[in-house]
């Protein structure tokens, strides 16, 4: 059965489709955080920023099954000049999660 999925590629690179069939929540992001202009006031001004690659979900399962905060990439590597394509696609197939951690939950 198809589900939708977030199909992501870093520089050409063999793309990763994200996803799960009992997903509620799922987050792709590209983050920078530092000195990022010359006008930053930032504690250590010769470091690099940090620039990072995230997508995870989180689950929304049935008859009181336990929910889980799931990740497919955690790339800490992000160079500039990097490409990310991210594609909203539907698939019966996708990758599976390389993180699972149990959701907090008020249900």
């Amino acid at each position: 059965q198809l589900m939708l999925a977030l199909q992501v590629t870093r520089n050409g690179q063999p793309s990763v489709v994200c996803g799960a069939d009992d997903l509620a929540v799922l987050i792709a992001s590209v983050s920078l955080a530092g000195r990022l202009g010359p006008a930053t006031e930032h504690p250590r001004p010769d470091e690099q920023p940090d620039m990072w690659l995230k997508v995870g979900g989180l689950t929304s399962r049935a008859n009181g099954t336990p929910d889980e905060h799931l990740a497919w990439i955690r790339d800490y590597g992000l160079r500039v000049g990097d490409t990310i394509t991210i594609v909203v696609v539907e698939t019966e197939n996708p990758a599976p999660p390389t993180e699972r951690k149990a959701a907090k939950t008020d249900r």
